[in-house]
């Protein structure tokens, strides 16, 4: 298993990515700009902050605080998503930004975009999602997990101690491995899907092409 402090840098390596990106996607097809530009610039903003605050909270071996931002990176995914299952990806984010949530929206199969149904999908492709987003969502309203973090793990097992603290000392190291991990893949599907975005602006032609095959 490789040391924390190693996969923390491999996670910072992810900023730079960010940025390239969003370079990237502003000189494609000769800097036009679209609608869905502005919903994959939103979401490389807030992904880019989640990670650095990820990374310190994790530095900091703050566990509860650390595990949400997991499901809001996923969110990321699953909103940047909903753009491939909807024919006017532009209209679409042009509703969004109108103030309609997502949930609301209707794909091309008249099905509305909730989470779930946005997790049933992408599961086709990672089938690992649907469990990371039943993990992580329970760290975001008051939970078992929550309450259970208040126990230590005592030398004596005639004792109960209670622990309130901002840090998880007593939380397993494998715990924060995993938590990386997740938080490292869920990127990769971030910028997966935003590349693809990238790719489908740069050759309109290509794009449209394959579609009428």
């Amino acid at each position: 298993m490789q040391d924390l402090s190693t996969k923390l840098e491999l996670l910072k390596d992810y900023e730079k990515k960010h940025l390239d990106l969003a370079h990237k996607m502003l000189m494609a097809y000769k800097g036009a700009i679209y609608p869905v530009d502005l919903l994959a610039l939103g979401v490389l903003k807030r992904s880019m902050a989640l990670l650095i605050g990820f990374r310190g909270l994790i530095k900091s071996k703050n566990f509860i605080c650390a595990a949400p931002l997991i499901r809001l990176q996923l969110d990321n995914c699953l909103r940047f998503y909903a753009t491939h299952l909807v024919d006017d990806p532009h209209k679409f984010v042009l509703s969004v930004l109108s103030g309609i949530e997502i949930r609301k929206l209707k794909d091309r199969n008249g099905k509305k975009m909730t989470d779930r149904y946005l997790v049933e999908h992408l599961s086709q492709e990672f089938p690992w999602m649907k469990r990371v987003y039943k993990e992580t969502s329970g760290f975001i309203h008051l939970s078992d997990k929550h309450i259970l973090s208040i126990f230590r793990n005592p030398q004596d097992n005639r004792k109960i101690e209670i622990l309130i603290s901002s840090t998880d000392e007593d939380i397993p190291l494998k715990f924060y491995h995993e938590a990386i991990d997740a938080f490292m893949a869920i990127t990769e599907i971030v910028i997966w899907l935003i590349e693809g975005w990238i790719f489908t602006k740069d050759n309109p032609k290509l794009t449209e092409k394959s579609k009428n095959c």
